[in-house]
């Protein structure tokens, strides 16, 4: 009997998930067929030749709620598919309009850790990120991931381990930005180790190259920087065999190369990784973008090892202009570009401007409503250093002092960073002949 009744319910779920795809399809290809301007074309636009994919996202969002009113299942679908493509487009506002009203649909419908709300929570927590909105990313992110796991620990029908994976993925990288590389490590890992076990095929072999990407780059991060490298290297490989064109993804990775071989020396090399994932994140995303203000920073950084000061500083000043008009009211953007200038500026010669930029930086970091100390940390140790070269000790203890606190307050004693904080206030200690202070921290 409960055999029986299983069977029936199981049957029931096919054909409702049968009649939904098709509704869902039929829908679709109107969606489709919007910028057909033949006699044939469902939603004709008067006086138009070439309809672009902004106007035919606003002709069809009205007609959702209209033509989907009594199948919810249905529209919450439509509607993520919605928040998706306005996303692509850059138009975040209406992007998330539409996953909302998806993730509600879907909440209602099958309930809060369903499959179906997890892949909203999942995309509505990327837009997030991509408008570094940190907090709420990880606050949406960490219930999609509860939902997948329940969903993949009682093998529920259609746990999909590319989508979990992901989630893995973002909140590990969001993890990484918002506390510290070591933070989102072990979430990055686990991302890795679910793609790495689902024999991915078609398409979402991407994800595997994807998330070997970021783990690879987080180990680089945190000192594994070897292991690092070769994941980098797998996924630049991988990416290569799945496409002939070259994808975003591989100017991340290709400039995550360029920082691992910065950190080896190899100056020559990281220019050339970094030169190419500039080129890939040009042709693909334009002029302005997130992507190229990373790169271009790191590129100002070799640069500036290599001694080439006068590039270095075109270059850093390049992603400051463009981190400022990427992001006007989101400062965020701008730390890294900022801190780059100021150490070039101090090689060059011109200590006070330097300074000033350094400084810059450090408010920038400091007032995050989510404070990266890993970031915080380091950079007030470098500040220290640069004051002790100032033959300025007094100023240079106060900051190395601070530096130190800060790591071992919010990171703890066990933190990777606490020994570099500690090493850092012994020399100068050391310097100033405070030889009882220097010892008691051995």
């Amino acid at each position: 009997m409960w055999q029986a009744e299983n069977a029936r319910k199981q049957r029931d779920l096919a054909q409702h998930e049968r009649l939904k795809a098709e509704r869902i399809n039929a829908f679709l290809q109107r969606m489709l067929s919007f910028s057909n301007q033949s006699i044939t074309s469902v939603w004709p636009v008067a006086e138009k030749r070439d309809v672009t994919v902004n106007d035919m996202l606003d002709q069809i969002t009205p007609q959702v709620q209209a033509e989907l009113s009594d199948e919810p299942d249905v529209r919450a679908q439509v509607q993520r598919t919605l928040g998706n493509a306005y996303a692509s487009q850059g138009r975040y506002d209406l992007a998330e309009r539409n996953l909302r009203a998806a993730l509600n649909a879907e909440t209602q419908f099958y309930g809060e850790e369903s499959l179906e709300a997890a892949d909203t929570m999942s995309e509505l927590g990327v837009l997030c990120y991509r408008q570094l909105r940190y907090d709420e990313s990880n606050r949406v992110l960490e219930k999609a991931v509860a939902a997948y796991r329940k969903q993949r620990q009682a093998k529920a029908p259609g746990y999909n381990a590319a989508k979990f994976a992901l989630a893995l993925k973002y909140l590990g990288v969001i993890k990484a930005y918002q506390i510290d590389p070591y933070a989102g490590k072990p979430l990055l890992a686990e991302a890795l180790q679910v793609s790495l076990s689902a024999n991915l095929k078609g398409d979402e072999r991407g994800v595997l190259a994807f998330n070997k990407t970021d783990a690879g780059a987080n180990m680089v991060y945190t000192g594994e920087v070897e292991k690092g490298e070769a994941l980098l290297r797998e996924a630049l490989a991988e990416y290569r065999q799945i496409s002939g064109r070259p994808r975003l993804e591989q100017g991340s990775t290709l400039t995550h190369l360029g920082a691992a071989a910065m950190i080896k020396r190899q100056f020559d090399e990281a220019q050339e990784f970094l030169q190419e994932g500039e080129q890939i994140f040009r042709e693909i995303l334009g002029d302005k973008s997130s992507y190229l203000v990373a790169n271009l920073s790191r590129q100002a950084a070799v640069l500036l090892e290599k001694n080439d000061l006068n590039a270095a500083e075109a270059k850093a000043r390049e992603a400051l202009t463009m981190a400022r008009d990427c992001s006007p009211e989101q400062s965020l953007w701008w730390a890294m570009p900022v801190n780059t200038l100021g150490k070039i500026l101090i090689k060059s010669g011109r200590a006070r401007e330097g300074e000033d930029y350094l400084r810059q930086a450090l408010a920038i970091l400091e007032e995050q409503t989510t404070k990266n100390y890993f970031d915080i940390g380091n950079l007030e140790i470098d500040l220290s250093q640069f004051l002790l070269a100032q033959n300025r000790p007094a100023e240079a203890e106060q900051m190395a002092v601070q530096a130190r606190e800060d790591v071992l307050r919010n990171l703890g004693a066990q933190h990777p960073l606490m020994k570099s904080a500690t090493r850092n206030l012994i020399t100068i200690y050391e310097k100033e002949g405070k030889r009882d202070l220097a010892e008691a921290l051995k």
